[in-house]
């Protein structure tokens, strides 16, 4: 994998955690959907990009 899906698949994968586990912890609040759907955004594009690759 190139530098670039790993970087979008790690800051995919902090955002998740903060979203649905941070957040809730310590602001009382319901994990977010723009998070969320940020997040499969960016595991779409890293998967595009591994699958260009080949």
């Amino acid at each position: 994998m190139k530098i670039t899906n790993i970087s979008l698949v790690t800051f995919a994968v902090i955002i998740t955690v903060l979203n649905h586990f941070v957040s809730p912890i310590f602001f009382n609040e319901g994990p977010d959907s723009s998070g969320t759907g940020l997040s499969i955004l960016l595991l779409a594009i890293a998967l595009l990009n591994h699958l260009r690759e080949k």
